[in-house]
Parts: C-alpha cells; sequence; structure tokens
C-alpha cells in the first residue's frame, strides 16, 4: 500500500467547521503587505541599500489575508461536498469530543497516531451498531479532506442495493451499469476509500463488483478504512464458502485474496454510555 504523508496541520481532531472557525481567527490579524518590524526594506517593503535598478521586494511582503480568504473559499467548496455526500455536517464534531462523549480515548489516541506518522496499513473498524463506526468515518473524511488527502466514502449496503437492481432488471439498465462502473473507477482518483458497514450485507448481489472494486484497490496500491459490525476474522469466516449457502465461487479465493491484502490494523470500537451534559459538566 502507498504510504500516506503525514498530515499538515497542527491540531488532527479538526472538524471541518473548527477549522474555518481557526482560519477565520488568523484572517484577524493577518498581514497584508510587509512585516512592520522587518529591518531589512523600507516603508514600501523594497530591500535598502540594494544596487539593481529594479527595486527589489523584501521577502517579509506577503498578503496573507487574501491566502486565509482562498482557504477558506475552498473550505466552503469542501463542505458543501461533505453535505452532498453525508446529508449534513455533524457541528463541531471532533476526535476529541468524540473520545469524550464515547469514552474511547484510547481507540481515538491510537487512530490519531495512525494519522500523524502516515501508514502503508489500512485500518478495519469494529463495533456493533451504535459505538460510533459512521461518525468516526465522517470525522477522518473531514480531517482528510483539510489535508487535500482526496477520500471516497462508500455505503456497502448501497454498493449492494446498485447490484440487486441490476440483477432484478436481468442487467439490461445501461445507465445502472455506468454507475457502477463510474463507482469503482472513481477508486483512481482517490487516496482513500471508505466503506461503511462492509459485514452488512453479505456480498450476495455484488460480490463481482467487490472483486473489481479490491482488485482495482490492490493494483493501484490503494489505503482502505473499513467499517463492520464483525471482526476481521468474524467478516473472513463469513465469506467461506464452506458456510454460506448461496454458493458464489467468486468469493472464496478471488474477494477474500484481496481483502487479506489490505495489510490490515484492526481497532475495536466498544458501546459506552453516552455522557449527558450534566455528567460532562
Amino acid at each position: 500500500m502507498k504510504r500516506m504523508l503525514k498530515l499538515q496541520i497542527a491540531d488532527s481532531s479538526y472538524c471541518l467547521l473548527s477549522y474555518k472557525k481557526h482560519l477565520e481567527e488568523l484572517k484577524k490579524t493577518a498581514r497584508e503587505g510587509k512585516d512592520p518590524h522587518c529591518t531589512k526594506c523600507d516603508e514600501f517593503g523594497f530591500v535598502k541599500g540594494s544596487k539593481s535598478i529594479v527595486p527589489i521586494v523584501c521577502y517579509c511582503v506577503s498578503d496573507e489575508k487574501s491566502k486565509i480568504e482562498k482557504k477558506i473559499e475552498d473550505l466552503e467548496i469542501i463542505i458543501k461536498r461533505y453535505n452532498t455526500v453525508f446529508n449534513k455536517l455533524d457541528n463541531d464534531m471532533t476526535l476529541n469530543i468524540f473520545a469524550e462523549k464515547f469514552n474511547n480515548q484510547k481507540l481515538v489516541s491510537s487512530i490519531k497516531k495512525y494519522l500523524e506518522l502516515g501508514s502503508m496499513n489500512s485500518l478495519y473498524i469494529e463495533g456493533e451498531s451504535g459505538t460510533g463506526k459512521t461518525t468516526m468515518l465522517k470525522m477522518l473524511w473531514q480531517i482528510y479532506a483539510i489535508n487535500n488527502i482526496k477520500a471516497l466514502y462508500m455505503k456497502a449496503s448501497s454498493f449492494e442495493d446498485m447490484h440487486k437492481n441490476l440483477f432484478n432488471k436481468n442487467a439490461q439498465d445501461r445507465d445502472l451499469k455506468s454507475s457502477i462502473d463510474a463507482k469503482i473507477d472513481n477508486i483512481k482518483f482517490a487516496d482513500i476509500i471508505m466503506i461503511d458497514d462492509i459485514d452488512s450485507v453479505g456480498f450476495h448481489y455484488a460480490a463481482e463488483g467487490y472483486y473489481k472494486l479490491f482488485d482495482k484497490i490492490r493494483e493501484l496500491e490503494k489505503t482502505v478504512i473499513l467499517t463492520s459490525n464483525k471482526s476481521y476474522i468474524g467478516l473472513m469466516n463469513s465469506l467461506n464458502i464452506k458456510t454460506r449457502k448461496d454458493n458464489i465461487d467468486e468469493i472464496k479465493g478471488r474477494l477474500t485474496s484481496r481483502l487479506k491484502n489490505l495489510n490490515i490494523i484492526e481497532l475495536e470500537m466498544q458501546k459506552f454510555e453516552i455522557k449527558s451534559d450534566k455528567l460532562a459538566s
């Protein structure tokens, strides 16, 4: 797998909204011109004592405010893209807030370390319903987006439903086939592929689609983040043809071999009682 570079922000717990607030605060004190404390240039920002015929602009001259404004504009575009994928933004939800709310400090600490170091490994986040797996993916998507790392989010049930509809229509729907092919092809444009609740569908209709999906992931050396209600071993066992009744021959050798090649780091999310405002205060 390709190594993801260390993230270039100071705080890996930022969400889109808190990062926007951070930029807006920076904008208030940003410079529009020369550094007033610089001693190497005159009041207009030109280097003193230069023998050049053309005045030389000092390195301290910078339009920081415009640069920050451009970052905020880009962030607005990212927020709109997020809302397209997830319907709405979770207000101010960050890794730190998640750790406190769900009492998952150890898990969040591990994920932060993974983000900070960069990794050649894929993440497999397991846990029962209600432990916050999808919320975690939403936060990771934001952190990657802030750092210009392209994340492709897929809900496994939606991928399965597309193939189910295609199956029901006897594979005659060209537009649906094109949508499926485009979704698989979009992997080449992403740095991270996120697949939510991968165990929820059983791979019945979409077995061939998943084969193509993971084959392209392996070919392009992409990093994957998977969430599941099952353990990684449990997922692999559920794909074993001996324990299944649907006789999908593609599953055992082709799909499991690609899943095994993901270099998985497995993290377990545990369910705790969510803290109320009174408990948190």
